[in-house]
């Protein structure tokens, strides 16, 4: 009996011991990843991405209309009177060097709309804040007929100096036209 009591005592130990060791592996994980990002930040505060080249204005109005027959369904804020379009080409290079995507999604703490709002952050410096780039919310249906929803989502948008809305995926960094099975309804730029 005595022996049987020790060595279940000894058996608990070494399970909590492996426990606390399965911690300190994930903890040590997680750490290396942030190691990781603060490396590459580090390098892009060192040389920072060059600012794009701007090829024509855009103002309020215009951008609203464009926004408007985009997302017909959205409630829209447009911040500024007057912003700078460039190309698609230019913005693809700024999320070549930009480090969002590579960030750790956590469900509900760092998640969708933390990455949109991160990349929005991004491109809110001197060189890149007059693009017409956005923060998006979108419902997401299974269908273009838009019977069943599926979800919501937080994605950003830009539009080009053809004045082509994009939706950027900041998780990602891809680039494509707005699905016909989402209805954008907020809009923050």
């Amino acid at each position: 009996m005595c022996i049987e009591l020790g060595c279940q005592k000894y058996k608990n130990i070494i399970t909590n011991q492996q426990s606390e060791l399965d911690g300190i592996i994930e903890n040590l994980d997680i750490l290396q990843h942030e190691y990781q990002i603060i490396r590459e930040k580090l390098e892009l505060y060192e040389h920072p991405i060059p600012a794009p080249q701007y090829l024509e204005d855009i103002d309020y109005s215009e951008l609203y209309s464009i926004l408007t027959a985009e997302f017909p369904s959205a409630a829209l804020h447009l911040a500024d009177r007057d912003y700078k379009t460039t190309s698609k080409t230019e913005l693809e290079r700024f999320l070549k060097h930009d480090l969002t995507n590579i960030r750790q999604y956590l469900t509900e703490y760092y998640d969708c709309d933390d990455f949109s709002y991160a990349l929005m952050g991004a491109i809110s410096n001197p060189e890149w804040g007059a693009l017409p780039f956005a923060i998006v919310w979108t419902e997401m249906y299974k269908t273009a007929d838009k019977k069943i929803l599926t979800g919501r989502h937080a994605v950003n948008c830009f539009v080009d100096k053809k004045r082509q809305v994009w939706i950027i995926e900041p998780q990602n960094d891809s680039i494509f036209l707005c699905p016909d099975n989402w209805t954008p309804y907020f809009v923050v730029m």
